[in-house]
């Protein structure tokens, strides 16, 4: 009973979530877990508040520097500080200059090879709890610029622009569709769709929490466009 919006504007992905969270069987009113930070990793998950902490205390990898949108331009020198090569600092199967299709299938890759295992790999030792009946799960995962999906079977898949997971996915899918031409800032977007989602779906509740992954560690409480560092 949750709904997790993102939208990615100029290179920073915005996250938010309403605050209803279901713990074992009793529904409570927080948003404090539903949105939170992992190893620079901005994520929003759905399902049990259980499960939402197995992910954020999850020894996730390190997200790679040179898969980040903007690190060909501001961070890879053209001689590494020993004199190499750029190309001698990047992994050996690796070769700069990457254009953007070889980086998102590098971003794919690194999402199956490492940070899936990894995901798994946190989440093995509660394989009972996790998949039993009503305990179905989405992450919405921000990183740079990507907005990512993972649920349950563990299948992963990009958004382009915007992305929802949750119970009113659809309807956040179709609200950040009308706000995407809206001239608004991101968090006001975001709102916008929640308080509509709130207004129509008893399930899903003020207050909101949000982040955005260029202002790292940092949360939000959201209402109708203003942000108060929570």
């Amino acid at each position: 009973m949750s709904i997790v919006l993102a939208i990615e504007e100029n290179g920073v992905v915005y996250m938010a979530a309403d605050s209803i969270t279901v713990a074992a069987d009793t529904t409570i009113n927080t948003a404090s877990h539903k949105i939170f930070w992992n190893n620079g990793y901005l994520i929003g998950a759905t399902g049990p508040a259980f499960f939402q902490h197995v992910v954020k205390f999850a020894d996730l990898p390190e997200f790679p520097d040179f898969l980040r949108k903007n690190y060909e331009a501001e961070i890879l020198p053209e001689k590494s500080a020993s004199g190499n090569s750029a190309n001698e600092i990047l992994p050996v199967e690796i070769r700069w200059p990457l254009s953007e299709s070889e980086r998102l299938n590098e971003i794919d890759r690194f999402m199956f090879t490492e940070f899936i295992p990894a995901l798994r790999s946190a989440a093995e030792p509660y394989t009972a709890e996790l998949h039993g009946e009503g305990n179905d799960w989405v992450l919405l995962i921000g990183i740079d610029d990507q907005i990512m999906y993972i649920e349950k079977t563990y299948g992963f898949d990009r958004f382009n622009k915007y992305g929802a997971a949750g119970i009113a996915e659809q309807a956040g899918l179709i609200g950040l569709d009308i706000v995407s031409i809206v001239e608004a800032e991101p968090y006001e977007k975001l709102c916008r769709v929640l308080e509509s989602i709130v207004r129509h779906n008893n399930q899903t509740a003020r207050p909101f929490v949000g982040g955005r992954t260029d202002d790292i560690g940092s949360l939000y409480k959201m209402a109708y466009g203003l942000t108060v560092p929570v």
